[in-house]
Order: structure tokens, then sequence, then C-alpha cells
């Protein structure tokens, strides 16, 4: 009896939040106010299965990508402190190294890329909806991390070869 009454209090709850979406799709106007709650979580949500909706090998080339993009920053930190190194101050380096630290996070943002750190809470959104199952979450988290760890190695390799020089 206590299990029924809590399927049907998460069923109720499910369809208020199935409502609440659709009440967002039917309500999108071309007005320039704030948008609801609703409509982010819909675009969210709607961003999140259309990358589970991807093809595996465009999930791995841009989770391949972002890895050496976010391997540029490291490289773009080496070359300042290589360049800099003796004619500004060890401070001042530091300082210069700082504002390129986040040009691989940019370049990932701006290539939509597939970044792990930046798919967690997105992906898990479908999941949390009952529209994907968590298997497909755990598959599609492996394959992003495993294409990010692969390109960082790339890139490793790369600053590791034309580092002496």
């Amino acid at each position: 009896m206590k299990e029924e009454k809590e399927n049907a209090d998460e069923n109720q709850k499910q369809e208020h939040i199935d409502s609440e979406l659709k009440e967002s799709e039917i309500n999108k106007s071309g007005e320039s106010n704030a948008k609801k709650h609703g409509e982010i979580l819909n675009e969210q949500l709607e961003e999140g299965k259309a990358v589970f909706d991807n093809n595996p090998g465009f999930i791995a080339l841009s989770s391949f990508t972002a890895g050496l993009e976010i391997g540029f920053s490291f490289l773009l930190m080496c070359s300042i402190y290589t360049f800099f190194n003796g004619k500004v101050t060890e401070n001042t380096i530091f300082k210069l190294m700082a504002f390129g630290y986040p040009a691989g996070f940019i370049m990932v943002v701006l290539g939509r890329s597939l970044l792990f750190t930046e798919q967690t809470s997105l992906l898990s959104l479908p999941v949390l909806n009952n529209k994907q199952s968590i298997t497909n979450l755990l598959k599609l988290w492996g394959l992003v991390i495993f294409g990010n760890l692969v390109g960082g190695s790339a890139m490793a390799a790369l600053l590791i070869w034309i580092g002496p020089h």
C-alpha cells in the first residue's frame, strides 16, 4: 500500500514536470521576457537528448578534439614562460600565464567540443527525466572521457616532442 502511494506520488511529480515542459514548448513566442525555469530546463533537456542521438564516431572525435584544445592551454602557458623568461620578472610571467590558461577552455566552448566536465550535468538531465537509461549515460560518459584522455595524451606527446626544441 505504501509503495503504491509512493509510486503514485512519483508519477504525479513526473506528470507535473512533463506538463511544465510541454507548456514551455507551447509558450515559445517572440517576446523578450525572461525565460521561465521550465523553458530553460526544456532547452537543456533537448540539448542533452541531442548528444545522446549523435553518432558515436562524432562523439569520439569531438571529445578527442576537446582533449587537444585543453592541451593547448598548457602549450600556451609553456610558450609564455619560454618567451618571457629572463625578460620580465617571474611574478609577471605567472600573471601572464594565468591569462593564457583559459584559452583551451574558451576553444572548447566556442568549438562546442565534448569535454567531460562540461557534459556531466547536461547529459544527466535526460536520465533524470526518464528519457534515457543510466546505461546509455555511462556508455556516453565513458566514450567522452576516453576521447578527452586520448586527445590530452596526444597533445602531451606533441609537447614532449617539440619541448626540447
